[in-house]
Order: structure tokens, then sequence, then C-alpha cells
């Protein structure tokens, strides 16, 4: 199993983007959680929808998240992150397997968990979908970069703005 170390996360019932922290917020400082590749169309649902994990998948999670409390370090019965190579999301889940709470990662976190996910291979996370209602409370258009060509000592880069999640 592979483990991510020392990030901050916001877990919320809705998902926001770390911009949209509140300094009231319950923003927890994880020491180390596990790390998950799955495919786009997997990705996609689980972070659009409320799933159930199946209970193989967290029998393998359990205990394995820790988070730093004052001057303790405590586990996290159900906690981990997905990926699908370009974005990046914390879930913790109930005792059933049901995802309650989501959470994005600081950016530059974010990019450091992608770099690492690149080295990991898809793996096969069965769930089953709940219910159909977005979790998501942004409205911000996500850029895309592309590289056009690369034209002597420049590379003319393009920006292609999508609303929402449709990058895979």
């Amino acid at each position: 199993m592979n483990y991510i170390y020392d990030i901050l996360l916001n877990f919320k019932e809705d998902l926001y983007d770390f911009f949209d922290w509140n300094y009231s917020d319950d923003i927890e400082h994880i020491r180390k959680i596990p790390v998950f590749r799955i495919d786009c169309h997997s990705f996609k649902q689980i972070k659009e929808n409320i799933v159930k994990f199946d209970l193989d998948f967290l029998n393998k999670l359990l205990n394995k998240t820790e988070v730093f409390d004052h001057k303790k370090v405590k586990q996290v019965e159900y906690a981990f992150l997905l990926s699908n190579g370009l974005e990046v999301l914390a879930f913790k889940c109930d005792d059933k397997g049901i995802s309650k709470y989501i959470s994005k990662l600081l950016i530059d976190e974010d990019t450091e968990v992608i770099e690492v996910c690149e080295r990991l291979s898809e793996e096969k996370i069965n769930y089953k979908t709940l219910s159909t209602l977005s979790k998501i409370k942004s409205n911000v258009m996500h850029p895309k970069i592309c590289v056009n060509h690369f034209s002597g000592h420049f590379v003319v880069i393009k920006f292609v703005y999508k609303w929402g999640y449709k990058w895979c």
C-alpha cells in the first residue's frame, strides 16, 4: 500500500476548493494516508455521488490513516486518497463503507500527490452508487493546459476552459 505524508485536509459533506475553506473549519493535519490511483470514469462517479465502498477495500484501510492531534497521533478508521492522475480527492467513510466526507488538497500538495500517482498503476476499487446528488459546491472554471507545438525555443501553450469535470 502506498502512502502520502504530511498534508492538510478539510473533510466536509460537500466538496469545496481549498480557497473556499474557512478559518472556522476543522482542518486536519494528516500524518499518513493511503493513496490509490483509479480510472477516470470511476473517479468521476465517486467524486459526484455518494457511494458505498466494498468491505474488502475498507478492511485494507482500517486505521491506516494517522492524524496529528495536539501532542499525539490518532488513527482514523476509514480515510484515503483517490486520484485519476489529473486530480486528487480525500474521502472519509463510515463503518458501512459509505462515503460521508470529502476534501480537496492544497494546490502544492495536490501537485505532489499527482506526481506520485504517475508511478502508480490503476487499481480496481469496487463500489456501489447510492445517490446521484452532486457533492460539488464550486462553479469555478478549471483550466487545462494543452501544448500546441514546439517552435524553436518557445512552447506555444493554449488554455482550454471547461466547466466542471470534463477532462477524462
